[in-house]
């Protein structure tokens, strides 16, 4: 277990894309914060082309000092570059779509003094309809998730690195979308970092409602995250994709005609076009 103590100051990153209709929520949920400490916000601008980074530069906050840096197109880019931009020696991220709970920052803090790389809870129901939940219900996170029964994880919406970590390990931009926070978390373990939770820094998270299109993208990047850590004890779950293949073609019926089952069957089916997908892309097979 790392004994780390509290910093000296926070960098809250927020990587930026096209986000105008939700980033000034975030915005206000972070100058409410109750984190006594001191702390800066750096925003990430990504590519934006809309007018998230003007509404940014116009938001009255007086919690702490805003910086925008620019980094090219990609999340990990964002995420690498507000680790060489980062004052902070630690380093707390969300999204700017999402919104945190008034303790979040602090919460965060507190459990990294104990850690090297520690996630935060997330809370789906109030920001998403059952449709954006993909028909599942609703939920709150209550530990670190286990993606695909290996390793524990940080979602990477909801964490706090310390920096000279970050800068280290490094966030791998080949991973554009889906998978970077499990492969960044797995990579930092496997090389001796240790990993936390802390169950009180909670995010409400939102989800995109195109569901087709989100998944596939979560899809395509599992058989990467397979090739990459196979050899580290990562399995394939064959038994379960037959099972969901079987139910898909089992269920259009039924999602032809109701819309909470067409909402599980195109997060479902989403996924597994998606693996085989990133099977062929990346020539290892993930079904």
């Amino acid at each position: 277990m790392s004994s780390r103590g509290r910093p000296e100051l926070v960098t809250v990153a927020i990587p930026l894309l096209d986000e105008e209709e939700h980033v000034a929520d975030q915005l206000a949920a972070l100058a409410g914060q109750t984190y006594a400490g001191a702390w800066e916000v750096l925003v990430v601008d990504n590519g934006c082309t809309d007018g998230t980074i003007g509404i940014v530069r116009r938001f009255d906050f007086e919690a702490a000092p805003v910086r925008v840096v620019a980094a090219p197109h990609g999340l990990n880019r964002a995420r690498n570059a507000a680790a060489a931009e980062a004052r902070g020696d630690l380093l707390a991220f969300c999204d700017g779509d999402d919104v945190v709970a008034p303790d979040w920052l602090e919460q965060l803090v507190e459990a990294a003094s104990s850690a090297d790389l520690v996630g935060g809870a997330l809370e789906d129901e109030p920001l998403n309809d059952a449709w954006a939940r993909g028909g599942l219900p609703p939920e709150r996170a209550t530990e670190l998730l286990r993606p695909h029964g290996f390793l524990p994880c940080a979602p990477g919406g909801n964490c706090a690195v310390w920096t000279e970590v970050a800068r280290s390990v490094r966030w791998d931009e080949r991973f554009e979308f889906g998978s970077s926070d499990i492969e960044f978390s797995w990579r930092a373990q496997l090389a001796g970092r240790s990993i936390g939770f802390a169950p009180g820094a909670v995010v409400l998270r939102r989800y995109s409602p195109q569901l087709a299109r989100r998944n596939f993208a979560y899809g395509v990047s599992a058989p990467l995250l397979y090739r990459r850590f196979r050899a580290h004890g990562m399995r394939r779950n064959v038994a379960q994709a037959r099972a969901e293949w079987r139910w898909l073609v089992r269920m259009v019926p039924g999602a032809i005609r109701r819309r909470s089952i067409r909402a599980r069957w195109l997060r479902i089916g989403g996924r597994r076009v998606g693996r085989l997908a990133g099977s062929v892309r990346y020539g290892v097979f993930f079904p």
